[in-house]
């Protein structure tokens, strides 16, 4: 379970906050809004794989393009392999919860952030 996050955080958790943090810096961020941009950022990066692997289990081949059920066909280690379908998506709701509580210091100014990590929990692609 360790190493499943660890690959996420750095597979498409660094993708994310990448931009997020050079964004912050450019930007003249405080160190608190550094560090909650970050924070934001690794949630959402694990949110995004946690609904990949919910995906390839209950996802429409039509709109994802692949197969569904090929993780389990390659014998990979996925939030759902690990835990189960439900336990999944609630790790993938807390996970969002996460993200988004660490914009707290933002306020409205967070809200794009926001609605943007309740778009990735439901996304259907």
């Amino acid at each position: 379970i360790q190493q499943l996050e660890k690959m996420h955080q750095l597979k498409t958790g660094r993708l994310i906050r990448a931009p997020i943090e050079a964004s912050a810096v450019i930007s003249q961020a405080t160190e608190l809004e550094l560090k909650a941009l970050i924070n934001y950022s690794e949630n959402l990066g694990l949110a995004f794989q946690i609904r990949d692997d919910i995906l390839d289990y209950v996802g429409d081949v039509h709109l994802l393009g692949k197969n569904i059920g090929s993780d389990d066909i390659n014998n990979k280690s996925t939030f759902v392999s690990l835990y189960g379908i439900e336990t999944a998506k609630n790790i993938l709701k807390n996970t969002t919860e996460k993200a988004i509580d660490a914009l707290q210091c933002f306020g409205s100014k967070g809200e794009f952030l926001s609605n943007l990590a309740h778009e990735m929990e439901h996304r259907n692609v």
